[in-house]
């Protein structure tokens, strides 16, 4: 059994645990979406990614067909543009805690439009600026009065 194999395999089992898990929640309504929904949607997605691994893992060791070698140096060159989102989104977690929602989400959204642009003339900026204040004022809006509820 290959390392793939074992992967989609365990996902599998802890998607299927983590479903049933959402039927614990508390009921908000018969007549909208409740906290289960969202969890349940996120896990069916990484299920079907796993169910996808494991059929393509299958095949190709049914058929004898060489698997490629991982190479995180290679896949590090090739998307340090991801790694860095990734890292900049993991402080972007830990800023919420401690200085809010508004400041953290601003230097977030700023840091990550430049990051994909890769372009820091004046245009760029005032667009990615314009976007990051009017998102994040939207969003703390639409939450806080909206849907009251609170943001950190």
């Amino acid at each position: 059994m290959t390392r793939n194999i074992a992967l989609s395999l365990g996902m599998l089992v802890f998607c299927a645990l983590m479903y049933w898990e959402t039927f614990n929640f508390p009921e908000a309504s018969r007549f909208r979406a409740g906290p289960e929904v969202f969890p349940r949607f996120i896990l069916l997605i990484i299920a079907g990614l796993s169910a996808i691994l494991l059929i393509r893992s299958l095949v190709t060791e049914r058929h004898g067909l060489k698997n490629v070698e991982f190479d995180f140096r290679v896949f590090a060159r090739e998307y340090w543009l991801v790694i860095a989102l990734f890292a900049l989104f993991g402080v972007y977690v830990v800023a919420l805690t401690v200085v809010g929602f508004v400041p953290a989400t601003l230097v977030f959204l700023m840091a990550g439009q430049i990051m994909i642009a890769r372009r820091t003339d004046a245009k760029t900026l005032g667009i990615a600026a314009a976007v990051t204040i009017f998102a994040t004022l939207s969003i703390s809006y639409i939450f806080s009065q909206v849907l009251r509820i609170w943001l950190p």
